[in-house]
């Protein structure tokens, strides 16, 4: 049998893909001002909105409803049978940041060929792992596959708006001496290939598994690590969450995945910005398919206080407890940087189970050794620690073999599931039809690991069991600037954290704590801990909203613990000393008054004072424990007690 060379091979891959998209009509959409546009529909069976050429990102909303997202990820729209009206909401940032401008592109409505494209997903994926092995027996079977799979799918011609569209959305390369011997007649699509014939294709590559069989399992979770704030402000990203959201949900009508998604910060949002939405989450998370990450952000891990981590568990547990009617059990930090050693005793006192972060590769000196990992507390207290993403791709994984076997090369525990996940990140939008058709596609061939993506992070945490453990600080090497950088929004931090341990210590002694209150002032602080917030890895425009933010809690929560000390000293005339700290302290404090045993010193009077922990007393200036002599000696001074001498 002769077999198709790799160039072949690849070229028809070009044309399968193209034959995906038929009945091609082009549409325009209708400005409604304010970056918004609008068009109608008469979707069939199988119809997607395709847009080319556009600028920024978009929600797309079909009927008035959330729906989708547009950016450059996510260019293929699906669209229900029937007539639908559907509108663009853009924002004038691209996917990292960049403010490109609005432009809505160019709309297409198309009939999707489903087994076509996904006969094309398990062809490129095969003749990508063709091209990865060394092993001549597998290669030259697979090569074979492909030859007498490409015999079943016959075809007579594409046009150029299949390939205009494939090469959009794909980025696949074609010379244009080929461009021109296509025609420009719109009528003149490919229709002769048929689903049976994609589906007999198919036959074939999937009969290769019981030669060479499969090596490893894989869990996959589909994700999109949104930065609450970074290269864009903290309003892109409200928007972004939606947009995420709608996208995830409406492939999940049609694919069986799982998802995690952290932070209760955008579950609040989301809940404020579309309730119906926001159900439909909810009844997701119910059937276990949409998994909790605990925390209100994804937040520091260095810089944050004992207090603060336990309010990020604290108030991102009562959220989803209150809305989900049950607590998370995964702290999903995937891009943090580096991870204090107190972190396992706060979790699992949270009910958190596991904690998985990708970050601890990207050290640039000392490799970190483990995949699965017991991670121990200084009290003793662990719990299951898993690092993935070991290769290419990260923790936004796409499901290409080159993604899955890397990372699977890499992984230091073959004994144990790896962990795979996958989605577009940073900027947000999650999984795609592709990634999710890849995925089946690898667990269909030979030589790769099995692929299961419908168990979740529960069904991988109960199926792994660590034996190797790690004590102490998860250090970042690579990040370690950002322990420095922007020092104000570090002693911004500091500050509102002491700030807030005195209000709410006052207050509540005074009996006035006003819970709501100081929950928002709570909430503002845990939002700005964000990873690339106080590390001092965003944006200007990011700081100066954050700056104003922490000035104005630190100014009330201070103006409350005031408030609160008053009412406990009420109206006599009798001075009170407060102490905050849990040990009792001997030492200064400033009056205005002149009192026995104090001394004078510029605009007010020093006095020595002893106060009790965490509470108040009478103030009564103490004697000084051993006087202190000042003489005049041959015109300079002596300051002298029995232990020092200084001469002036």
């Amino acid at each position: 049998m002769v077999t198709r060379s790799f160039d072949e091979l690849s070229a028809r891959l070009v044309f399968v893909l193209a034959s995906s998209f038929r009945n091609i009509k082009p549409l325009k959409w209708d400005s409604v001002g304010g970056n918004r546009f609008r068009l109608s529909v008469d979707a069939g069976d199988s119809s997607e909105l395709v847009v080319i050429g556009h600028r920024g990102s978009a929600l797309i909303r079909l009927d008035g409803r959330p729906h989708f997202e547009l950016d450059r990820y996510h260019r293929a729209i699906p669209i229900p049978p029937g007539s639908h009206t559907v509108e663009a909401e853009f924002t004038p940032y691209a996917d990292f940041g960049e403010i490109v401008g609005v432009d809505p592109g160019k709309p297409f409505l198309v009939t999707r060929d489903y087994s076509a494209l996904r006969f094309w997903a398990y062809a490129s994926s095969a003749l990508e792992l063709a091209r990865t092995i060394n092993d001549d027996a597998v290669r030259d079977a697979l090569l074979r596959a492909l030859t007498e799979a490409f015999k079943r799918v016959p075809f007579t011609s594409v046009s150029r708006e299949q390939l205009l569209l494939t090469a959009e959305l794909y980025g696949m390369p074609w010379g244009e001496r080929i461009m021109q011997t296509i025609t420009d007649d719109l009528s003149n699509v490919y229709v002769e290939s048929s689903g049976g014939n994609f589906d007999d294709a198919l036959g074939v590559l999937r009969g290769l598994v019981g030669g060479f069989g499969k090596v490893g399992v894989v869990f996959g979770v589909g994700h999109a690590h949104i930065d609450a704030a970074w290269l864009w402000p903290f309003e892109e990203s409200r928007r972004k969450v939606l947009r995420t959201f709608a996208t995830v949900v409406t492939l999940m009508k049609r694919f069986n995945f799982t998802y995690v998604q952290s932070s209760a910060l955008y579950y609040q949002w989301l809940l404020e910005d579309d309730p119906q939405l926001f159900s439909e989450v909810r009844r997701l998370v119910d059937e276990g398919r949409w998994i909790l990450g605990a925390g209100w952000v994804e937040a520091d891990a260095n810089m944050l206080s004992g207090e603060s981590w336990a309010r990020q568990m604290l108030y991102s547990q009562r959220f989803y407890k209150r809305h989900f009617g049950k607590y998370a059990e995964v702290l999903w930090l995937p891009d943090t940087f580096g991870f204090n050693q107190t972190i396992p005793q706060i979790a699992k006192q949270s009910k958190i189970k596991a904690f998985l972060t990708h970050k601890v590769f990207w050290n640039d000196t000392n490799k970190f050794p483990y995949n699965v990992f017991r991670w121990v507390g200084p009290d003793g207290d662990w719990i299951t620690a898993v690092a993935y993403g070991n290769g290419r791709g990260g923790y936004n994984g796409d499901f290409t073999v080159s993604s899955v076997l890397e990372q699977w090369r890499n992984w230091a525990d073959k004994d144990q599931p790896m962990l795979y996940s996958y989605g577009y990140g940073d900027g947000g939008g999650g999984p795609n039809v592709e990634m999710l058709l890849r995925a089946e596609a690898i667990n269909d061939l030979p030589i790769l690991p099995k692929v299961d993506l419908t168990s979740g992070l529960n069904g991988y945490l109960n199926s792994v069991k660590p034996t190797n453990e790690w004590r102490g600080e998860l250090y970042l090497e690579t990040h370690r600037g950002t322990l420095s950088s922007h020092s104000r929004v570090k002693l911004l931090n500091r500050l509102v954290e002491v700030a807030l341990r005195e209000g709410e210590l006052w207050c509540g002694l005074a009996g006035v704590y006003d819970r709501s209150r100081f929950t928002g002032l709570w909430l503002t602080l845990l939002r700005d801990q964000f990873h690339d917030v106080l590390p001092g890895s965003a944006v200007r425009v990011v700081y100066e909203g954050v700056y104003r933010e922490l000035e104005g809690v630190y100014r009330e929560a201070m103006s409350l613990a005031e408030d609160c000390a008053r009412l406990i000293a009420g109206d006599g005339d009798e001075l009170l000393v407060f102490n905050s700290l849990p040990w009792d302290r001997f030492g200064y404090v400033k009056v205005s008054e002149p009192m026995p045993n104090t001394q004078g010193m510029g605009d007010g009077y020093l006095a020595l004072v002893k106060a009790p922990s965490v509470g108040y007393s009478v103030l009564k200036p103490l004697s000084p424990i051993e006087p202190v002599r000042l003489v005049e000696d041959g015109g300079g001074f002596v300051l002298e007690n029995s232990r020092v001498s200084a001469r002036v």
